[in-house]
């Protein structure tokens, strides 16, 4: 997590911004990988076939996830899909519609027909990148399911009207998010280690309580 000041794609100004890009070498990625593992069986179990990430960032979170289930041997495919559309090789070849897309489009593992899919990204902020990842499913499979979605960081916010932005998202979608962590868990380890400065401490509480959820600013109260 980076603290200063952020526009966020919802364009808000944020006191912080939740960036997995910052896990850059093996080591770092590896122990990502773990938390996602754990975390995905916890919530989900292992009633999946694959773990999909949308680009770009949960292009190697779906890697390191798929990776970390096979060390505990657990083997699930990993997948995701391109922004460009492939145009030579093999996507060339396959003149067959949803066959076709599945060369053109998806990266890893093969999307099959009923496929069972774990949904992996960073954060949830307004779901688009989501929502287009399951528009990539339908296009290149019959009835792929996701089985749930797994972020690392819940932010704990609402839209423009008042609605938690993960909620909005399984009502709009049927898909269920769950999350490594929440800002809150954040915010109070933070505060226990005595890693903030006053004027970041405040700024984090008067972000959350503008834009938190019921829960988040809740919480925040209690402290």
């Amino acid at each position: 997590m980076r603290v200063g000041s952020f526009r966020l794609r919802s364009g808000r100004e944020s006191p912080y911004f939740i960036n997995t890009g910052l896990f850059d070498n093996g080591y770092r990625m590896a122990r990502l990988g773990e938390f996602y593992s754990e975390a995905a069986t916890a919530c989900v179990g292992t009633d999946f076939d694959v773990v999909f990430g949308p680009p770009y960032k949960g292009i190697p979170l779906a890697v390191a996830t798929s990776m970390a289930l096979a060390g505990r041997g657990i083997n699930k495919g990993w997948s995701s899909y391109r922004k460009e559309v492939k145009i030579h090789g093999e996507a060339a070849d396959d003149s067959a519609a949803k066959a076709g897309l599945q060369n053109e489009l998806i990266l890893g593992h093969r999307i099959n027909d009923r496929s069972r899919i774990l949904l992996v990204d960073d954060v949830l902020t307004t779901g688009e990148a989501k929502e287009e990842a399951l528009g990539v499913l339908a296009r290149v499979a019959d009835n792929a399911r996701v089985v749930a979605g797994l972020i690392a960081v819940d932010r704990q916010e609402v839209d423009e009207y008042g609605k938690d932005a993960v909620e909005e998202f399984r009502q709009k979608t049927g898909v269920q998010i769950f999350s490594i962590a929440s800002m809150s868990d954040i915010l109070e380890c933070l505060e226990d280690l005595g890693r903030m400065a006053a004027e970041q401490r405040a700024a984090f509480r008067n972000y959350i309580f503008r834009w938190g959820t019921d829960e988040a600013r809740q919480r925040l109260s209690r402290r």
